[in-house]
């Protein structure tokens, strides 16, 4: 997994010399200061990132392990070893019940039961910025809607808590990537269901339009995924089906005798600009 450390000293116009250690490294890298904006987002809109001629949206989940023999993909800038094993899985699934599901997630962020936030404390610089915190976190109640039936801009959410998932970050030409650990609770085929998304990875790039787009990604656990498709409310059918397609996809976290009991999976998602209630 990429660390930010690198990208971090590059923003900060670092040279050839090792930078000091301990209190005063921050300040001699410079742009560690405290106390600038705190801009945040709502996700509007979730897409399971699809696999187009062997290339897709995601991260090198497993350091370029062989993730049980899975092939590995290349993202749009080049960058290889890619893992979203639950892309290949598409074309299958269009023809069972689980077309359905990213609609259903969807409608969840609408009615509120999915809503979550990104926010960068102590952004002084939207494009150039080493120093960040970015908090990942959940919304509260019910968004406000526009008359096209999507979610309004720059509207006051309550917090449903404290973050879910906080860490220090830098920004670097719009960008900010680090790893994630996250739960994603959605709802689908009428169930309450925690999605946790384990060894993951995320990435936002802030736009012009003060939008922010990007792709969060990690590891599924396959016996959940399995366990979900057995529920009553389900296809009986379905539950087959993913027996057999997560056999052959999945690709992380092996066990004692080498089997991968996870599967990667990438998210894209778009974003709209929103306040917070303090």
């Amino acid at each position: 997994m990429r660390h930010l450390l690198l990208m971090g000293l590059l923003a900060c116009g670092a040279d050839d010399t090792e930078p000091p250690a301990g209190p005063d490294a921050a300040s001699a890298l410079g742009e560690c200061d405290p106390g600038g904006p705190r801009p945040g987002w709502l996700v509007s809109h979730f897409t399971i990132a699809p696999i187009d001629d062997g290339v897709s949206e995601g991260f090198d989940l497993d350091d370029g392990a062989d993730g049980c023999g899975v092939d590995d993909f290349v993202s749009p800038d080049g960058t290889s070893g890619i893992d979203n094993a639950f892309g290949t899985l598409l074309p299958a699934l269009a023809l069972t019940e689980a077309a359905a599901i990213e609609p259903l997630i969807n409608a969840s962020i609408k009615a509120g039961n999915l809503l979550v936030t990104f926010e960068l404390d102590d952004l002084d610089d939207p494009w150039e910025d080493a120093c960040v915190t970015l908090d990942v976190g959940r919304g509260d109640g019910v968004p406000m809607l526009g008359t096209d039936g999507e979610v309004l801009w720059g509207q006051t959410l309550d917090r449903a808590g404290p973050a879910d998932f906080s860490t220090d970050a830098s920004v670097v030409d719009g960008i900010t990537e680090t790893d994630l650990q996250l739960t994603l609770p959605i709802e689908i085929f009428g169930l309450q269901l925690d999605f946790e998304m384990h060894d993951g990875a995320i990435r936002l790039e802030q736009q012009a339009d003060g939008t922010v787009t990007g792709v969060l990604a990690g590891g599924i656990d396959v016996a959940y995924i399995l366990q979900v498709a057995r529920e009553e409310n389900v296809d009986p059918d379905l539950a087959g089906i993913l027996e057999v397609l997560l056999a052959g996809a999945a690709d992380l976290a092996p066990d004692e005798s080498g089997d991968c009991t996870q599967v990667s999976m990438a998210l894209s998602f778009e974003t709209i600009p929103v306040f917070f209630f303090d």
